[in-house]
């Protein structure tokens, strides 16, 4: 692992070049435990609501999840139907329970009508976008090591308390010093 690249976990997917991209777009859905970010791939525009969790039955959860997305999907000028969904999990929610994943692929096809879902660990599309697939992800909750695409579940720090807020201003300064137009992007 090249330890010496440190990458904040910004997530921006490369544009293309397809002339109606806002059209031909995958809408991004990013369902972190303390909130739900949505908006197209290739752009920095993301809209953020309320996390997504709810302890009910399965169909409420889709019937509620799936109210969610559709009005955050609507503030942000994003219709759902008929996209391709790419859907950000987590370190923690990768090795989680099956059932979960089942239950986000049955909304996607079944509910929001997507043409096509693709489910992916958020640390490894930050290093992706950047055009690696080994490096050290860096955001306000942990730190996760990424190997040839794959996230290593033991190897991942941590960051609770002052640290958290710390390495949080660090990332931002970090990321604002790279690129001063990130100052004026939401979230």
């Amino acid at each position: 692992v090249n330890a010496h690249k440190i990458h904040c976990s910004i997530l921006m997917l490369c544009a293309t070049d397809t002339p109606h991209m806002e059209e031909a777009a995958a809408v991004v859905i990013d369902a972190a435990p303390d909130e739900t970010r949505i908006g197209l791939a290739g752009g920095t525009d993301f809209h953020t609501g309320a996390a997504l969790s709810v302890a009910v039955d399965d169909d409420a959860w889709a019937e509620a999840t799936n109210r969610a997305i559709r009005s955050l999907a609507t503030s942000a000028g994003i219709t759902v139907d008929g996209r391709h969904i790419l859907l950000t999990e987590g370190i923690d929610q990768k090795h989680g329970p099956r059932r979960t994943r089942e239950l986000w692929v049955s909304l996607a096809f079944e509910k929001l009508g997507s043409r096509s879902m693709y489910l992916a660990e958020r640390s490894s599309l930050a290093l992706f976008s950047t055009g690696t697939t080994s490096g050290i992800v860096a955001d306000a909750r942990s730190a996760v090591v990424v190997y040839e695409g794959s996230p290593l579940p033991h190897a991942v720090k941590r960051f609770e308390g002052e640290w958290s807020s710390a390495i949080a201003g660090a990332v931002s300064a970090a990321a604002m010093a790279c690129d001063p137009d990130i100052k004026n992007a939401p979230g």
